[in-house]
């Protein structure tokens, strides 16, 4: 049997498309309400209320807490039902999407994803990551059901801070890493057609994602720009739809969840923690010391961390063992070739950031790293 939630009935990306919002609500209802927290929604506001009144549509927002948890769904459900809204939109990043797409889901009232980054793949999946009222992942569901519409306004993302489309380059990359380790990918044509895509995303960021990070940095919306924004939201969000779990999560993935709820680690991104876990995956894979120094040099091209001491988060001997522990309690872990445990994880983990240190002296002593090629 195949059972999939591909993709949103309708996806759009257009430069200044947050102008024509109003035009794209009134097709799925007349009394919509935005969920985004504090900060998007003083970015979105003016443009959004604009186009609204264009359309006669009142406008209505929910400040997001911060938290995709039960208790945050919970909320804005029945905020949802007592205002009698016939239309939900979800803006920001990942966890405000996929709030608002959870709420969407169980009230039966159309979904409208608009992300202001291209830091996850949410605003086209039909997935949603739950955690905990303090960011502890719990699990996720499966809503089968993906957005009614996308809808993507690239200017608005190229003056997003660069670290997040950095963060979403990370996540899309995983998709190969991670995806061609799974026995069972080759099982069906979707899920193999699932990691072709992989193969040709990863080469998308490759080509592209060095210049999109650099005029990111110059808030230009520049053709390389959209690209990456297609890769990261587009592109990934289709492999998951059509691999789903085969192509999703492993040792990256497991390592993204085992950090969340610690206070330590609540700076890095999701796509940081995901970059770093690929990096502490083909330790563990027995990858050679040149492929290795090959994706490090890469990250730096597109301003990826590639350890967690990168981004000033130092973890302890303790804390370093619950995460292994943790990582390899992840059943995510037995798609891995053989079995790993806590203190292969642990190696895996410090390797990862001597390399890193060598790294930086090679480029001290300006040696040559090679440019990045198929790995």
């Amino acid at each position: 049997m195949i059972d999939v939630t591909i993709s949103p009935a309708r996806f759009i990306q257009q430069r200044g498309v947050v102008s024509r919002i109003g035009e794209f609500i009134k097709n799925f209802g007349e009394k919509p309400l935005f969920l985004a927290d504090k900060l998007v929604a003083s970015i979105i506001k003016n443009d959004v209320e604009k186009s609204l009144e264009k359309e006669n549509i009142p406008f209505a927002l929910v400040i997001f807490k911060g938290e995709c948890c039960q208790e945050e769904i919970d909320r804005i459900i029945k905020i949802t039902e007592d205002g009698k809204y016939d239309v939900l939109i979800g803006s920001g990043g990942g966890k405000a999407i996929d709030t608002a797409k959870a709420a969407a889901y169980y009230t039966k009232v159309p979904f409208i994803s608009f992300p202001t980054s291209a830091a996850t793949c949410a605003a086209w999946s039909s997935i949603c990551p739950i955690y905990s009222g303090k960011g502890e992942y719990i699990g996720t569901r499966e809503l089968k059901k993906n957005p009614d519409l996308a809808l993507v306004d690239p200017e608005i993302i190229a003056r997003a801070p660069a670290r997040l489309m950095a963060a979403g380059m990370g996540d899309s990359l995983a998709k190969w890493y991670e995806g061609r380790l799974n026995p069972l990918v080759e099982d069906s044509i979707r899920t193999e057609i699932a990691l072709n895509l992989s193969s040709y995303l990863r080469d998308l960021i490759e080509k592209f994602g060095p210049q999109a990070i650099s005029d990111v940095k110059e808030n230009i919306c520049s053709f390389e720009v959209e690209r990456i924004i297609q890769a990261n939201i587009l592109v990934t969000g289709l492999i998951g739809g059509l691999g789903g779990k085969k192509v999703r999560s492993v040792v990256a993935h497991a390592f993204n969840y085992a950090l969340s709820g610690m206070p330590k680690a609540s700076s890095l991104l999701h796509g940081e923690r995901v970059a770093i876990g690929v990096l502490i995956q083909l330790v563990l894979e027995g990858k050679k010391k040149e492929e290795l120094m090959d994706l490090i040099h890469f990250y730096r091209m597109i301003d990826l961390p590639c350890s967690m001491e990168e981004k000033g988060v130092y973890l302890d001997a303790e804390e370093i063992r619950k995460v292994s522990f943790k990582v390899c309690s992840d059943p995510r872990i037995n798609i891995f070739p053989f079995a790993v445990d806590a203190a292969m994880f642990k190696d895996a983990f410090f390797e990862i950031n001597n390399l890193v240190k060598s790294y930086q002296k090679r480029r001290e002593f300006n040696d040559p790293v090679r440019t990045c090629k198929k790995r």
